[in-house]
């Protein structure tokens, strides 16, 4: 299940946000020295290794 949702997020274009949620994770991004895309994709690979660490999925 974790691969499948990879892949869809890796082929699309972008993901859409509420505007408080882009500029919330913009301005951590910043913070972290990262762009918007790599704090996502950092956030996505953690919960992915908590989920599969867990049992689940």
């Amino acid at each position: 299940m974790l691969r499948r949702a990879a892949l869809v997020i890796r082929n699309t274009g972008g993901i859409d946000l509420d505007p408080g949620v882009q500029d919330t994770l913009s301005d951590i991004a910043v913070e972290m020295g990262l762009t918007r895309s790599d704090l996502i994709k950092t956030v996505a690979i953690r919960i992915a290794g908590i989920v599969s660490s867990s049992g689940s999925a």
